[in-house]
């Protein structure tokens, strides 16, 4: 399945307007936070950022980045934090939905993770 068709299934789904929703997607894909998997990273023209293993790919960050704009959320909560992809995308989210606000208030992203078990394991 390619991405405009995810995204008017997606927007069917929620009702919501595919046309907004695939802006919110272009708009992800301009700011390069990129994703795990590298082949998603090439076709997209994003070299410069490959996430571990465990991270969201590309496609998982537009698509969460775009309905957290959509829905002008102020406050997310993301439970399991791993390496912070998919925090990056959100938190991109949230910027722009603090600075597309007529009155700017406190835009927060949770991240919450029961943490690490392996001590010598890096976590973003």
């Amino acid at each position: 399945m390619n991405l405009e068709t995810t995204i008017d299934m997606l927007a069917a789904h929620l009702r919501i307007d595919p046309v907004k929703l695939t802006e919110y997607v272009q708009e992800a894909d301009k700011l390069s936070i990129g994703g795990y998997h590298w082949e998603a990273e090439k076709q997209h023209g994003i070299n410069n950022v490959i996430w571990p293993s465990g991270s969201v790919w590309w496609v998982e960050g537009a698509i969460l980045y775009a309905l957290i704009r959509y829905y002008k959320f102020n406050r997310v909560a993301e439970i399991g934090g791993w390496w912070g992809c998919s925090a990056t995308h959100m938190a991109a989210a949230m910027v722009r939905n603090w600075q597309d606000a007529n009155e700017h208030g406190e835009y927060v992203v949770y991240s919450v993770d029961a943490g690490i078990l392996d001590v010598n394991t890096q976590h973003g």
